[in-house]
């Protein structure tokens, strides 16, 4: 497989604990002081789950490692891009809006909103094939689907300013035959407006993870019954090979912080209210209405992990000031806030790890894993392992 390098050096965080997990829910804050900070989730809600495109998968912020006066803010999106995925390769999807939003006076509200749509350049549609020769820069006439797009910064109060207009994202990585110098093609794809840069394309997935871990929280390495007994039980990268489309953009801290250096970021995707295909026959659609969220990504796992499947589609509908609303008034009694509050302050998932490895949850007096998830299963004490 042809894997990608991120055009700039990513990092994440670790894990979050229950408590950390609990408060990112009201606001996804940042310390500037923080060097590295990001985000994680991938097809984590019912519905985004069945629209690859619009699926926000990876936030992140840090420190430029070339610039201390600068921060980069990333956002990833469409899951498990195979780099063999021609002769229809991925793209942005030019039927949706992807943002990456700066909040930087705590009230949960966006200040500062980055905002991608691209559009499809078709050079021949006479051939089924992406490129007809190699593509050795990116005003090839080899290259025949090329996408242009278009980056606008706006601020709460409506003020706009366009940080990239209508240029070239790079080619995806294909091969050594057609791309026989991608990290040029994708260097080239790095515009400069003023003191801010910005690339729009296909990168790596830097995340790792063993998606085996929801065969019943296995974990591949340790001993049974947390690991296999049989089969393979050596831990797999399960993103290894994998790509995402990625907006990255460097720009000097002081244009996006007020003065007591906190922001919160979170990025996600919208899509027209209404699509509607077209009668013709001919593979048509219109799109109509104000563009809906669809897609939210701030702190990692929250809507993976931590929320229950009745919240999951909600949480990626709604920006992160309802969720304070929706966690204190219980929404006029109709019992989601209570849902919300019972899965954030008695989480499932920590019940689950409490369980096999008899750690207790935070904030447990008794210190003892009092929470059974398996009222059939005695238990003498916090080493108890319980069957799931």
């Amino acid at each position: 497989m042809n894997k990608l390098s991120t055009p700039l050096n990513w990092q994440r965080l670790g894990w979050l604990s229950a408590i950390a997990l609990a408060a990112v829910l009201l606001l996804t804050a940042v310390l500037m002081s923080i060097q590295n900070v990001g985000a994680s989730s991938h097809r984590e809600a019912p519905l985004i789950s069945k629209d690859q495109f619009a699926d926000t998968t990876d936030t992140y912020v840090f420190i430029s490692p070339e610039n201390q006066d600068n921060i980069v803010l990333a956002a990833s999106w469409i899951p498990f891009e195979g780099a063999e995925g021609g002769p229809n390769y991925y793209e942005w999807d030019d039927n949706a809006l992807y943002d990456i939003f700066v909040d930087n006076d705590g009230d949960a509200v966006a200040d500062i909103t980055y905002t991608l749509s691209s559009k499809v350049m078709l050079e021949n549609p006479l051939t089924f094939l992406y490129n007809t020769g190699p593509i050795d820069a990116l005003d090839s006439a080899n290259w025949n689907r090329k996408q242009v797009y278009t980056v606008t910064q706006t601020t709460a109060g409506g003020a706009t300013t366009v940080l990239v207009d209508g240029e070239l994202a790079p080619p995806v990585n294909i091969g050594s035959k057609s791309t026989p110098n991608y990290e040029a093609l994708s260097n080239a794809a790095i515009y400069t407006n003023g003191d801010t840069k910005v690339f729009a394309g296909q990168t790596d997935d830097a995340f790792w993870v063993d998606l085996q871990v929801f065969d019943l929280l296995t974990l591949r390495g340790q001993d049974a019954p947390i690991g296999y007994s049989e089969g393979n039980n050596i831990p797999v990268d399960s993103l290894s090979g994998f790509n995402v489309h990625s907006l990255v953009i460097e720009t000097p801290i002081a244009d996006v912080t007020d003065a007591d250096a906190v922001i919160g970021v979170w990025a996600g995707t919208r899509r027209p209210a209404m699509r509607v295909f077209n009668a013709d026959g001919l593979g048509g659609q219109e799109n109509s209405g104000d563009y809906i969220q669809v897609s939210r990504l701030g702190m990692p796992l929250v809507n993976e992990a931590v929320l229950p499947i009745a919240l999951k589609d909600a949480f990626n509908s709604i920006p992160p000031a309802a969720d304070v609303q929706i966690y204190t008034d219980a929404l006029l009694g109709s019992g989601v806030g209570d849902l919300l509050q019972g899965s954030v302050e008695d989480p499932e998932l920590g019940k689950l790890l409490c369980g096999l490895y008899g750690v207790p949850l935070p904030g447990d007096t008794d210190d003892n894993c009092s929470t059974e998830f398996d009222p059939n299963t005695p238990r003498t004490g916090r080493g108890d392992i319980f069957d799931i």
